[in-house]
């Protein structure tokens, strides 16, 4: 098979976005391909085109970047890739918006999807529902759905020490509206002191929300030492009013820990309600609280939706999912 080139010019976001494109150019070059990196400073999302004049690395076959700037990268003899995490044309995405996020994505981003769209040869959405929002607003185009993998890291991932006698929940993820992160205080009462709630911020440093006193906030971790987080972690809880895919929930299942999580947006895609984890009602702590609490109490149920989480985990392998990546790109040369 052909060793293709394939160029990944990519803002910095400090999002799962960034987590994404580091995992799929690694996939890709295990899997043969010549894939590259170029990054570029988050303030260019303010003003893409600027770098229009930024050539692609000789011989590149495929450009694959994102919806927010990908039009500044089109090359009108090279195929351009789009992946799309989310729609920002969802209602249920834009009702999480800040009045500022709300002005500046209706001001500027849309214009710039909508710029990226035109310029793409295929877009790849990461979930069926992602597909499906991004379809009702770009009915004409191409769209192919392409889920997220995770492959655990080849390391030791036991940790030096546990907090005895403590039941264990897990949080991951920015502290943002969108994520439900200021509902985490509130839950952490609800679930009492035998309880310890971890909470990873995600790539953004940055602490907003309050803690309660069984709430422990980790340190700036690398994605090795995030999994040995979730190894130890009893459950997750993702309380997230609306994902594109949602990958620290498959990177729990993977490792085998049950998770808690709002019935919304493409979650149901990963959550197997009473299989792999529960699902409550969105903003409903007080049904996540009870299904963490039954969860605590009931080891054999742990066990079995344990055992749900790595089944279903499994569909999720990066050698069937980068290979559809392959294949795209093969059809677009």
């Amino acid at each position: 098979m052909k060793s293709l080139n394939i160029w990944f010019p990519t803002l910095s976001a400090g999002s799962g976005s960034d987590v994404y494109t580091r995992r799929l150019t690694d996939a890709l070059i295990r899997r043969g391909m010549n894939a590259t990196i170029t990054w570029f400073p988050h303030y260019y999302e303010f003003f893409p085109q600027l770098l229009r004049n930024i050539a692609p690395p000789a011989n590149t076959d495929i450009i694959h970047s994102s919806s927010w700037y990908g039009f500044a990268f089109s090359q009108e003899s090279i195929p351009l890739v789009i992946t799309e995490h989310h729609s920002i044309f969802d209602d249920a995405f834009t009702r999480f918006l800040s009045p500022f996020q709300w002005l500046y994505h209706n001001i500027l981003v849309k214009h710039y999807v909508r710029k990226t769209y035109k310029s793409a040869s295929v877009i790849c959405a990461v979930s069926n529902y992602t597909t499906k929002q991004v379809g009702k607003f770009t009915p004409h185009k191409n769209i192919v759905t392409i889920q997220n993998w995770y492959t655990p890291p080849q390391v030791d991932l036991s940790l030096p020490q546990k907090t005895k006698n403590k039941f264990c929940v897990l949080f991951v993820g920015n502290q943002s509206r969108r994520k439900g992160a200021e509902l985490l205080p509130r839950l952490a009462a609800r679930l009492g002191p035998d309880t310890e709630m971890l909470c990873a911020s995600g790539l953004r440093r940055n602490q907003k929300i309050k803690k309660s006193a069984n709430m422990r906030f980790l340190p700036c971790i690398s994605t090795q030492e995030l999994a040995r987080y979730y190894v130890q972690a009893d459950v997750l809880i993702s309380t997230s009013r609306y994902e594109g895919f949602g990958y620290t929930i498959l990177e729990a299942l993977t490792h085998g820990a049950p998770v808690v999580c709002f019935n919304n947006s493409a979650l149901p895609e990963l959550i197997i309600d009473g299989y792999n984890g529960f699902m409550v009602e969105t903003d409903d702590i007080d049904a996540m609280a009870r299904r963490i609490k039954r969860l605590k109490n009931d080891p054999d149920l742990r066990q079995k939706l344990s055992a749900g989480a790595l089944e279903s985990a499994g569909r999720y392998s990066e050698s069937r999912l980068v290979g559809k990546y392959i294949d795209l790109y093969k059809s677009l040369v």
